[in-house]
């Protein structure tokens, strides 16, 4: 059964880009056969994707340009949100068209991955966010909260935007994607997410620790 998913987050730098190179990482080593898209892409230019590159490097997977190229569809050089950047950079984001090109190659492998770009309200187009966008893709969310102070309250209010916007939600992922200092930060992640999980009853998927 093919497996479809879309990597949303409650703001940008969650590990996103992390946990999926992550669990591509773990699907090669089951020999599934898995990719990975980064349909938007801000902050980096000539058509690649840095974070798409990360997660290919971490996998240790080598892919065709030919390939590449329908998994990148958007990029933009400016750091911001995509509506931002395409305004500073005079282009358009057919959002139609890229959910349409997405769902036809993602048919191409049996687990699939999208990244989205930012937050999960960060607007790509005057009329669309990353939740509007992930509605229309229509596959189930992974939602990337980083484990750290403030976790319990970003994972709650993302799980309760991802039902609001009517989302399948498939699990959340904690990321360390800071290091833990001491014990102390070691129980703030530990309790993260044991609390999260009586708030909610949302499926953890993992717990990645930083070592990538």
């Amino acid at each position: 059964m093919k497996k479809t998913f879309t990597i949303i987050a409650p703001d940008t730098d969650c590990g996103k880009t992390y946990a999926t190179a992550r669990m591509m990482r773990d699907a090669i080593s089951k020999n599934i056969n898995v990719m990975a898209c980064k349909p938007i892409q801000t902050g980096s230019a000539d058509g690649k994707s840095q974070d798409l590159d990360f997660i290919f490097k971490a996998a240790d997977l080598s892919v065709p340009q030919k390939i590449y190229e329908k998994l990148v569809l958007r990029t933009f050089s400016t750091p911001c949100s995509p509506l931002l950047a395409s305004a500073i950079e005079s282009q358009s984001i057919d959002l139609d068209g890229i959910a349409e090109k997405i769902r036809e190659v993602s048919q191409d492998y049996d687990l699939f991955f999208v990244e989205t770009a930012g937050g999960i309200y960060s607007p790509i187009t005057e009329s669309a966010t990353v939740a509007d966008f992930a509605r229309m893709l229509g596959f189930p969310v992974i939602i990337c909260v980083p484990n750290r102070v403030g976790a319990i309250s970003l994972s709650v209010l993302a799980v309760k935007a991802a039902i609001a916007e009517g989302l399948e939600i498939e699990g959340v992922i904690f990321t360390q994607t800071i290091k833990p200092q001491n014990e102390t930060d070691e129980l703030i992640c530990k309790t993260n997410i044991e609390q999260f999980q009586k708030m909610t009853g949302v499926k953890i998927i993992a717990d990645y620790e930083f070592n990538i």
